[in-house]
């Protein structure tokens, strides 16, 4: 979500739009800091179970569950993964956040699917929100990565380094995770 923040505020959006981007951005902020106000690690533990357990059980259920199902039954996977993604991203209500969450919602759909269990997706559903809700409880912020001496969001460098090292962690991990799931029918990989 960080490297998107920067290609729309540097390069995609217009100067005119940034103002209404930064007001969405600021209402988002306090409606977190609002609902999300962890002041005790007893606080930190309820909205732990509130944001990341209880959405990576039951959106996973729903959408991976009863929406990809459905999907599978009648259409090409890779069109089944995408749309599920996409839907998954709309349920947000977050325009800001559309691209990278359709893509966390096609990721767990192929997880779904290659290791044929739920179990994959709401492990990776509830390590993501609780990655969130432990930066909101630590510094405050959704943010992992420090701002830049204006202090408008990471430096280009901050997001270079932990992009490449995060990209070669996740594809490390899904290599693994290929590799012990190994699909019994080869014909199930052709329908992609």
């Amino acid at each position: 979500m960080e490297a998107q923040q920067f290609l729309l505020r540097n390069y995609i959006l217009p100067e005119s739009v940034l103002p209404l981007l930064d007001k969405f951005e600021d209402l988002l902020q306090e409606l977190y800091g609002t609902l999300l106000g962890m002041h005790s690690p007893l606080e930190a533990l309820f909205v732990w179970l509130v944001v990341a357990v209880t959405p990576g059980i039951c959106e996973e259920v729903l959408f991976r569950g009863s929406v990809q199902w459905s999907f599978e039954k009648g259409m090409r996977l890779r069109w089944a993964f995408l749309l599920n993604g996409a839907i998954f991203s709309m349920f947000h209500l977050n325009p800001v956040t559309f691209v990278p969450l359709a893509l966390l919602g096609t990721y767990f759909a192929v997880i779904t699917w290659r290791g044929a269990s739920l179990g994959y997706a709401v492990t990776g559903h509830v390590v993501n929100n609780s990655i969130a809700v432990l930066a909101l409880y630590v510094f405050e912020t959704e943010s992992l990565l420090p701002a830049d001496a204006a202090g408008a969001g990471p430096s280009p460098a901050a997001l270079a380094v932990t992009g490449t090292v995060a990209m070669a962690v996740f594809i490390a991990s899904l290599l693994l995770f290929w590799q012990l799931t190994a699909r019994k029918d080869a014909e199930s990989t052709n329908e992609l």
